[in-house]
């Protein structure tokens, strides 16, 4: 797996060092998405949210690591200039992203924060069709860059004011089956949605 070749190559040799495990997440691949190969020729948006996945790497890196808390530094949706094939919208992917670190937390691992990418709309990969902001700008056709709010706002307010999603939320989009990630375990038992949550309130 590419995570403990990366973890052998440069997390075993910086573990002494560094004062948590930083994650960079945004899609997993499952014998039921096997979606993350449309990146390979840059259609972002036709790989299907996998948002159970970062709660996959979490409990890899804290057992890889145990004595380093886990940060989230980064992950998100793209979309295709705004929209996607899928339908998929951003405020049910944060809200089911922050689910899934709600259920890391309960379950014990040491989650201290969590990046969203990103506050507006930005280039990425060569053009500005790939959007992850919170906020679109349409940076080519608008001079006045006007921020237009996507669903992510209101998810990421109601968040915010709430510690996390409620306790009796359950995710919208559906957990892909046997992540390759966490073969065997994911393909006999699944991570869970059922059970109380740990609100995010002041970690």
């Amino acid at each position: 797996m590419a995570t403990e070749f990366t973890d052998t190559l440069i997390g075993d040799r910086m573990a002494d060092v560094v004062d948590y495990v930083g994650i960079d997440y945004y899609y997993g691949v499952a014998l039921n998405n096997l979606t993350a190969i449309n990146a390979a020729w840059d259609d972002f948006a036709a790989v299907r949210p996998q948002p159970e996945g970062i709660y996959e790497a979490i409990t890899h890196y804290a057992h890889a690591y145990p004595r380093k808390p886990i940060y989230i530094v980064e992950n998100g949706m793209p979309t295709l200039n705004g929209g996607r094939a899928d339908g998929i919208e951003r405020g049910d992917f944060l809200r089911d992203t922050v689910f899934w670190l709600q259920r890391a937390v309960a379950d014990g691992y040491h989650v201290i924060g969590y990046n969203h990418w990103s506050l507006v709309d930005n280039y990425e990969w060569g053009d500005y069709s790939a959007r992850f902001g919170l906020y679109r700008v349409d940076v080519l056709t608008d001079p006045t860059l006007t921020r237009q709010p996507t669903s992510g706002v209101d998810a990421y307010r109601e968040i915010i004011a709430g510690g996390g999603v409620p306790d009796g939320y359950r995710p919208v989009l559906p957990s892909a089956w046997c992540s390759l990630a966490t073969i065997p375990d994911s393909c006999i038992g699944p991570v869970s949605a059922e059970g109380p949550l740990t609100t995010l309130a002041g970690r």
